[in-house]
């Protein structure tokens, strides 16, 4: 048995305008079976069976992130940041006032994000999602992993809200800038012009290219014993290869079909059997 989240919101699709809500067990519990949307034109319905966190879980989630603060979720929108299905939402105060946004993964609510800005909450954002050693969803129409090895043509740090950024331009790839924040490695700080340098980013064709990690050939620091056997393992894969993760590709329309061909029966078993894994 399934029932609607307890919110309703209001989405926008170029010129469409649809409702959105989340469907969830009967019972009490922060996940959701899919996700509905209603055309308020055509009045017709589209459903995703698609397993992730109800809006509710999102908002609690986001909260966790500025706890010290006491900042409130504003209902959260569901978004597509660099091909990841994502509720994005504000942190308003006790007066109303926005002082921060978040990210929350739909597929794994514990994968989450703030920002000053929209830009910084992505940035940050997309380096969660790529550390995550868990399940995340990739759009891959949308967003793509590589691996790049070069030499450094240009490098500078920018510092916004407090955060140190790092810009490179690197030979063969002179029409892209990436960019990381310095938590990715403590290598970006001492690395200079003609520096040998390897990639792993995600390019959503979209501007400036996110790194997600980074290895300064000349200075490279040590690694363990588990994480070599990690790199055997991915090696010539792209980031999003890993073994280590696992990538789904949403397609709702034959998740839709695929539903609908199932008896009760099917549909009860395939229920039943996801909330017992995330029991």
């Amino acid at each position: 048995m399934t029932k609607k989240t307890d919110l309703i919101l209001t989405v926008y699709d170029q010129n469409d305008c649809y409702y959105f809500t989340g469907m969830t067990s009967v019972g009490s519990d922060n996940s959701s079976v899919g996700f509905i949307m209603v055309n308020t034109k055509t009045k017709e319905a589209k459903i995703c069976y698609f397993s992730g966190a109800t809006e509710t879980a999102a908002m609690k989630s986001a909260e966790g992130l500025v706890s010290d603060f006491g900042y409130r979720a504003t209902e959260p929108l569901p978004c597509n940041v660099n091909g990841i299905p994502t509720f994005v939402m504000s942190l308003k105060d006790d007066e109303g006032l926005i002082k921060s946004y978040a990210m929350v993964n739909i597929k794994n609510y514990s994968i989450a994000a703030k920002g000053a800005s929209l830009q910084e909450t992505a940035r940050a954002y997309t380096q969660e999602v790529a550390r995550s050693e868990g399940t995340y969803v990739v759009g891959s129409d949308e967003a793509f992993g590589y691996t790049y090895e070069g030499v450094v043509s240009r490098i500078s740090s920018v510092v916004e809200s407090g955060s140190t950024y790092y810009y490179l331009v690197v030979e063969g790839e002179e029409n892209k800038i990436f960019m990381a924040p310095y938590t990715v490695s403590d290598e970006l700080s001492i690395t200079r012009d003609g520096d040998t340098v390897k990639l792993s980013y995600v390019d959503d064709k979209n501007g400036t290219v996110d790194i997600i990690s980074f290895e300064n050939v000349a200075f490279a620091l040590p690694k363990s014993e588990d994480q070599e056997r990690r790199d055997e393992l991915d090696e010539g894969t792209s980031p999003y290869d890993s073994k280590y993760s696992q990538i789904v590709e949403v397609n709702p329309d034959l998740s839709e079909e695929t539903w609908n061909s199932l008896s009760d029966e099917e549909k009860a078993k395939l229920i039943d059997e996801f909330l017992n894994k995330t029991e």
